[in-house]
């Protein structure tokens, strides 16, 4: 990965919301296949692996503050391939509206851009609000490992 560019924003500012914007150029995130490229467009700030393991909690989630993680992705197709398959757009809502998951795919010409917002809204979920806790983020990570398959024209 190089990257081309960085900013950063509110680094200093603690009342406003720090942001970090990145350019780069990937090559190495892209799986070829004869003809078709596979790409994860969560170069970074993925969620991996669910934080919740254990099938039943004992004790209440505490995540100390609300959160909220923005990914914004703008992906150059290839010179001579075009969009086989393209992740669909989702929201994800907890029933109480406690967390919330939105992404978003969309094409213009040569370009996808990708958005993807993680909202924690409340610090402590109970052990009763844990299997859905759980199943939220089980959720989220089957939703940022589909991936954007292109195809040579």
């Amino acid at each position: 990965m190089e990257v081309t560019k960085s900013e950063f924003q509110n680094a200093k500012e603690i009342s406003k919301t720090f942001t970090e914007s990145h350019e780069v150029v990937v090559s190495d995130y892209v799986m070829a296949v004869a003809d078709v490229l596979y790409l994860n467009p969560f170069i970074v700030f993925r969620e991996e692996a669910n934080p919740f393991k254990l099938e039943k909690r004992l004790y209440p989630v505490d995540f100390d503050t609300q959160v909220e993680k923005m990914y914004l992705g703008k992906y150059t197709i290839p010179e001579g391939f075009q969009v086989d398959e393209l992740p669909k757009s989702r929201v994800l809502v907890m029933p109480d509206k406690s967390a919330k998951y939105s992404y978003s795919v969309t094409q213009f010409g040569n370009t996808i851009n990708i958005s993807s917002n993680l909202q924690i809204n409340k610090t402590l979920f109970t052990q009763e609000e844990y299997p859905g806790l759980r199943e939220f983020y089980n959720q989220v990570i089957a939703k940022q490992a589909e991936q954007i398959v292109l195809k040579k024209k």
